[in-house]
């Protein structure tokens, strides 16, 4: 069946925050070949229903037992996604579910090995394979404009801790900074890479020391084709800080360099000269966040989960692609305990 015979997937939302909103909004006004249907989870999900016109479940179970829902987005905190995952594979549904992907390796795994089971796609939501710099980038790499890639870093650098309306994320059960902000930039850097990392050594730190869980890390990676890479995370960079080190990453390759700042410039170095390809329009993730200039990551990437969905295909970023990252946030853990470098191979 072509994809314009296929017909629409129907889309139920678990959890009704921030990221619910956002989905919701992404479905009801740019996305195609789906509708929204329901959403369940949350004091919130009354008003998300009302406001888009869709029924308000009373349980995330009675959500995914309605036969006119095909799949499920999962935003609610990452402790509840393993169980909400292989409730929602239990009743036939494709799930698309917010990084990361679960708290540990073995609710990955649980995850990957209920949606096998039962015959049902489950993807893993990673916007920085589709920021419009960050995407730049990955495709200049594939079109080999720096010639074979070398050497990665990646800087996520801010003052304080931004939680837009994250206030469980300060519960040690949902694996802190290093496992939430982590698990976006170690798929990040394999993606980049093209590899997969076989060796890591991290240093993870509460300057602060305020009782919450650890708040800077720094990491050195190898991977299996020879590329190194670096990563700086920390929520406690005094102001002013630097300027674009909110997502900023640079590659180096064997004949040019990229630089890529995820919510500003992608800039291309050959020979003596820097080119900028792309500059990504200011955004207020905050203030206005339902704007399009935040949401078109986020609209490409249900795109891609609907279109794989209709053309009965493996989703472009799989539940392996979730696993490794909290893999590698696991390393990590285990290397800043024992003071030395992780084999993951």
């Amino acid at each position: 069946m072509s994809e314009v015979d296929a017909p629409e997937i129907g889309i139920g939302i678990i959890a009704s925050g921030y990221m619910g909103r956002t989905y919701a909004e992404c479905i009801a006004r740019y996305n195609t070949g789906a509708r929204l249907v329901a959403v369940a989870g949350g004091s919130r999900a009354p008003g998300l229903a009302a406001d888009y016109g869709i029924a308000a479940e009373p349980s995330v179970e009675a959500l995914v037992r309605r036969p006119d829902v095909d799949a499920v987005i999962i935003t609610s905190p990452q402790s509840a996604h393993a169980e909400q995952t292989v409730l929602a594979a239990r009743f036939g549904k494709h799930v698309l579910v917010e990084k990361p992907m679960a708290t540990s390796t073995s609710e990955c795994r649980r995850m990957i090995d209920a949606c096998r089971e039962h015959e049902v796609k489950l993807s893993v939501i990673k916007p920085w394979r589709y920021r419009g710099s960050t995407r730049r980038l990955y495709e200049s790499i594939q079109h080999g404009e720096i010639g074979d890639v070398r050497m990665l870093t990646l800087w996520w650098l801010y003052p304080r801790l931004p939680f837009i309306g994250k206030d469980w994320f300060r519960d040690p059960k949902e694996g802190g900074l290093f496992l939430d902000a982590g698990s976006h930039c170690f798929d990040f850097l394999r993606w980049v890479a093209r590899a997969e990392a076989t060796r890591l050594y991290a240093q993870i730190a509460n300057y602060n020391r305020d009782g919450e869980t650890p708040r800077s890390t720094m990491t050195m990676l190898s991977f299996a084709n020879g590329v190194m890479a670096t990563l700086w995370l920390s929520y406690e960079v005094p102001s002013p800080g630097w300027e674009h080190t909110d997502f900023r990453a640079r590659v180096v390759g064997s004949t040019g360099n990229l630089d890529a700042h995820g919510y500003g410039a992608f800039q291309l170095g050959r020979g003596d000269t820097w080119e900028t390809i792309y500059e990504q329009p200011p955004m207020d993730y905050v203030n206005r966040p339902m704007d399009f200039v935040r949401l078109e990551a986020f609209v490409d990437m249900v795109q891609d989960f609907i279109d794989a969905l209709r053309d009965g295909r493996e989703p472009p970023v799989t539940g392996e692609d979730g696993l490794a990252a909290v893999a590698m946030v696991e390393a990590g853990y285990r290397s800043s305990a024992l003071g030395q470098a992780i084999d993951l191979t």
